[in-house]
């Protein structure tokens, strides 16, 4: 639902012959009542009706929504259409799921503008809307901005980028955490200038590369296209779009095998033993790394200092960071609503941990640091176990360069994040 709506309230209602209930429809003349029918809202990047918000009830808010929704219509049995109309605009769905404003794609979102809209809806035992309706409903739904820049219009790529460019240090604010053992845990985070205590917002992880190890909290641990250029998701036009709270922690590089991920054999004196590059492999570790436990304790810390929506959050990051990505998440696999791991690996044996976890993962057959093996081996075992989980492989960039093809040309990656709900 981009650039415009905040939240949505339903209200004034009027719904057929039925009155206060969720979209019923009555006959005339004292006939028996037609099948009800009701509206909820639909995720169409996920292609599932969007838990706990009904929109003939109570108060929706824009940042605890998905940012590609659309209404459904739940319809009487024998249903072969349905016409929605909004304001002036009629579209007719021939194919469940019936969604409004749907395009031949399935990507089309509803983008109402503020305001009250009136939602129309009949449905038909004809294709094309064709006959007697079967079932109507109208609805009253009030849009407004919450949590999100008031009357915000969107800047143009070059201001955008711009705005990314001169101002991304300033709005990753420098802070360290104190783990429950005492340990120290620099990080950045992000909260949008627009945050509102009222409503939820998403949470994202991010976790840099070995490289970026310390205790310096240097700006180089968010050295990548999520945060820099046209698509930073912390510039105007992102933050509108897909509005989020962000911490970037700062892994320590003493002892010098401490890493985000931890496995069998890795000494101070040989930090990489025990992993198989040749195979993409490592034999996990039953305990987390120091750097693993302090990134869970911190990632509830910030639900306790701000208002989270415990359901959407996310986890991502790169190189080191990609295996901390497989490994944490399989570690506290109740936290996260997506995973996105940008070329690294894990040991495939806990596969079996994280298939409730929808998962996009990403590499490139010309990786000389990463061995792409390593994710062929745990996308395989997902999907042979069943699990949810995207792949895509580069064949014409570099371990790093793989990074920045992904935030800057995968433009339905963010929007495939933000639609996700951890699954109970």
């Amino acid at each position: 639902m981009a650039g415009g709506a905040g939240g949505l309230v339903s209200g004034g209602a009027s719904l057929g012959g039925g009155a206060g209930s969720g979209g019923v429809t009555g006959g005339s003349g004292g006939a028996a009542p037609q099948p009800s029918v009701t509206l909820s809202v639909f995720n169409v990047v996920t292609r599932e009706p969007v838990v706990g918000h009904d929109p003939t009830l109570g108060k929706l808010e824009r940042v605890e929504l998905p940012p590609s929704i659309t209404l459904l219509a739940n319809v009487p049995p024998g249903t072969m259409s349905v016409e929605f109309t909004l304001g002036a605009v009629v579209r007719v769905d021939d194919m469940a799921p019936f969604l409004m404003n749907e395009d031949s794609s399935g990507k089309a979102s509803w983008e109402p503008a503020v305001g009250e809209h009136m939602v129309s809806v009949k449905t038909f035992a004809q294709l094309g809307a064709q006959g007697a309706p079967t079932g109507t409903a109208m609805l009253t739904l009030a849009f407004k901005e919450t949590g999100l820049a008031p009357n915000f219009q969107p800047l143009s790529e070059a201001a955008n980028t711009s705005w990314a460019d001169a101002n991304v240090d300033d709005v990753m604010k420098p802070l360290e955490f104190t783990g429950t053992l005492g340990d120290k845990l620099p990080y950045r985070i992000f909260v949008p200038p627009e945050y509102d205590a009222a409503v939820k917002y998403p949470l994202v992880l991010f976790l840099h590369g070995r490289g970026d190890r310390g205790n310096d909290n240097r700006s180089s641990i968010y050295n990548s296209k999520l945060f820099h250029g046209a698509r930073s998701i912390v510039s105007p036009n992102f933050r509108h779009e897909f509005p989020a709270i962000i911490i970037v922690p700062q892994c320590p590089d003493s002892p010098s095998y401490h890493e985000w991920a931890r496995w069998y054999g890795s000494t101070d004196a040989q930090p990489q033993a025990g992993l198989v590059f040749a195979d993409g492999y490592y034999p996990s570790h039953d305990e987390p790394s120091p750097a693993a436990r302090m990134v869970k304790e911190l990632v509830d810390d910030t639900q306790t200092k701000f208002s989270v929506d415990a359901s959407r959050i996310y986890i991502t990051g790169q190189s080191m960071g990609g295996l901390g990505t497989w490994d944490i998440t399989w570690r506290w696999p109740n936290v996260w609503a997506a995973a996105v791991p940008l070329a690294g690996w894990t040991d495939p044996s806990r596969a079996e941990l994280i298939l409730k976890i929808p998962f996009w993962s990403f590499h490139s057959t010309q990786d000389a640091d990463n061995n792409v093996e390593g994710s062929r081996k745990m996308v395989d075992r997902l999907k042979i176990l069943g699990g949810t989980v995207f792949y895509t492989e580069y064949t014409d960039v570099n371990h790093g360069q793989t990074f920045d093809k992904v935030w800057s040309t995968e433009t339905d990656l963010l929007p495939w994040i933000f639609s996700h709900q951890r699954r109970p």
